[in-house]
């Protein structure tokens, strides 16, 4: 039992910082749906908190740069809900997620939904549950491996730029 609340409280914590620093609503998905408690996952789970408490101590001055990027997630995100899923599908789930069906921009509404309440762990599970079906890896074999990458998706894309304000580390 205690491995178990160990595990509930690191992902805790780790959701609590996804949010705080606007993680991808995919990455936070995919972690969530590949690492489910297993005594294994504790590795997996330490290197993101690791990850996220270097962002938290090194780079709090992009945190505005991710809202962008999450912003533009949540977009690319109601488009898939208009072509991923079928009618019935999409009024199940907007059903389900409590948005009125004879409202405009439905699945703009549920793209803002997701992820909304990182409090709530069941929000949290359904939330990446929801994006996987959208992405299409939610069937994904947990088996196959895992690519960590420990750079932000801010700092790997662009240029090398960023080294210039992060010297020391390199």
């Amino acid at each position: 039992m205690k491995a178990d609340s160990e595990f509930e409280e690191k992902q805790r914590k780790i959701v609590e910082l996804w949010d705080t620093y606007h993680v991808s609503l995919i990455h936070r998905s995919y972690f969530i749906q590949l690492f489910k408690g297993d005594p294994s996952d504790c590795l997996y789970l330490e290197i993101e908190l690791r990850r996220l408490t270097f962002l938290k101590d090194s780079l709090s001055n992009a945190t505005a740069s991710s809202e962008k990027e999450l912003i533009r997630e949540r977009g690319m995100l109601s488009k898939q809900i208009r072509s991923k899923l079928s009618t019935k599908q999409r009024e199940e789930v907007y059903k389900k997620w409590g948005i009125d069906l004879n409202t405009k921009q439905r699945s703009v509404q549920l793209a803002h939904l997701v992820w909304s309440d990182t409090k709530d762990m069941v929000h949290v599970k359904e939330s990446a549950a929801l994006i996987a079906k959208l992405i299409g890896f939610e069937n994904r074999d947990p088996n196959e491996g895992v690519g960590l990458c420990l750079l932000p998706p801010f700092l790997s894309r662009r240029s090398h730029s960023w080294r210039l304000s992060l010297p020391s580390l390199f």
